[in-house]
């Protein structure tokens, strides 16, 4: 790190992003003021691409479910890439109103830190190596992805380790706040459970067996599930949904099912669990229901000394960032239970994530600008992994 701070280049770039500050701050509004539910990102891409190309970064490309990617090449052929991905969508729904109002030292608004913040963050760290046509050699690919939140199932993500995965090295995620770093990935198994039975009048059909009455029993049985705190594994039932009336014994109800843990092999016990919970009630009632999976974030992880962890560390130890590492669910999932390795961090502090009132601090943003530049100096001189990344394969984890 000592040797990146000496070199003249690198100081320009860190000297640009501190420069640049204010350009910086009115990108993170106009992309929080663009909307991108999930599904629903393509305005956002539009401006990102027109950004990147504007550049003049290489090769920028918008890919069919929106990614937009551009390349700012090394200099010698052969070497792993690096790969910074921020993404694009947000929780809010289309009709959200999306107006950033300043407070003093604060952005508050929908999507600020999540994801705005990072998404403008990495952007004006290649807007940093572009104008100063910083040399390096490896290959950096900066993206903008969809598909990070709720139901979106890292799709961004999963498919550009699908086009670049076989020559990635290297995964940075730029996402949550200032001195985070995940390096263990959260994994998922998102369930919809659609209980049905024949239904009936409340009165006539008393008796016959209810839809509602079925899932109940269901949610009751999960309730009473214990599960490890370590490996910390948790369960939750998140929307409920059925039936016509108040006197109509429901044919049909519905409930959307959240099962996560750190471990591949705890998530999957669990899941077995909740299958066979909803099995035995629904043959004891005598009804039928279909149990979709509607969201697969496999687990995946690199120790706490790998060399990418320890640089992120030292960078942090070098701008005085006070580190916090915590597993998370993040588009980095997928490159680690690949096994490229792959860290997440945020480029400023904040709170009220996922509420309309959620905001950030601009203080703190320069300091998070320069550690993502200084983190990819760094990366610039790791040693090469064993093995390159070999792109998507299976991502279902333990049978």
């Amino acid at each position: 790190m000592d040797k990146v701070f000496a070199n003249p280049a690198w100081q320009s770039v860190l000297r640009y992003l501190q420069e640049h500050e204010a350009e910086t701050i009115e990108e993170l509004v106009r992309l929080a003021e663009t909307p991108a539910p999930t599904f629903a990102e393509a305005r956002r891409a539009h401006y990102v691409q027109e950004r990147l190309g504007a550049l003049g970064m290489a090769d920028v490309t918008r890919d069919d479910v929106d990614n937009v990617v551009g390349l700012w090449p090394g200099m010698e052929a052969g070497e792993p890439a690096i790969l910074v991905a921020a993404h694009m969508d947000t929780v809010f729904p289309e009709e959200t109103p999306l107006k950033v109002r300043r407070e003093a030292d604060r952005l508050v608004g929908p999507g600020v830190g999540d994801n705005a913040s990072n998404l403008a963050g990495m952007l004006a760290v290649a807007e940093a190596l572009v104008r100063n046509n910083l040399h390096l050699r490896r290959d950096i690919f900066f993206a903008a992805t969809v598909g990070e939140e709720g139901l979106g199932d890292l799709r961004g993500m999963r498919r550009l380790m699908e086009r670049f995965g076989s020559r990635l090295g290297w995964v940075i995620a730029a996402d949550g706040g200032l001195g985070g770093l995940v390096h263990q990935g959260v994994g998922s198994r998102r369930l919809r459970l659609t209980c049905l039975a024949q239904g009936g009048h409340s009165w006539g059909a008393f008796g016959t067996p209810s839809a509602i009455h079925v899932l109940g029993r269901i949610i009751s049985e999960i309730a009473r599930l214990s599960v490890p705190r370590s490996p910390r594994t948790t369960y939750n039932v998140g929307v409920v949904s059925g039936g016509t009336s108040i006197n109509t014994i429901a044919p049909e109800a519905q409930a959307l099912i959240d099962l996560r843990s750190i471990d591949g092999g705890e998530l999957k016990k669990l899941e077995d669990r909740v299958r066979r919970i909803v099995e035995q009630a629904s043959a004891s009632a005598g009804t039928r229901y279909r149990l979709d999976v509607i969201g697969d974030r496999p687990t995946g992880s690199i120790p706490a000394a790998h060399p990418l962890v320890q640089a992120v560390r030292q960078v942090h130890r070098r701008l005085g960032i006070d580190t916090r590492s915590v597993p998370s669910s993040t588009d980095a999932n997928l490159p680690l239970h690949l096994g490229v390795p792959a860290v997440t961090v945020g480029v400023t502090s904040g709170g009220n994530g996922h509420l309309v009132e959620e905001f950030v601090y601009t203080p703190p943003l320069v300091q998070g600008l320069q550690q993502l530049a200084l983190i990819l100096a760094a990366v610039q001189d790791l040693p090469a992994p064993a093995s390159i990344g070999p792109g998507l394969t299976d991502l279902r984890g333990p049978k």
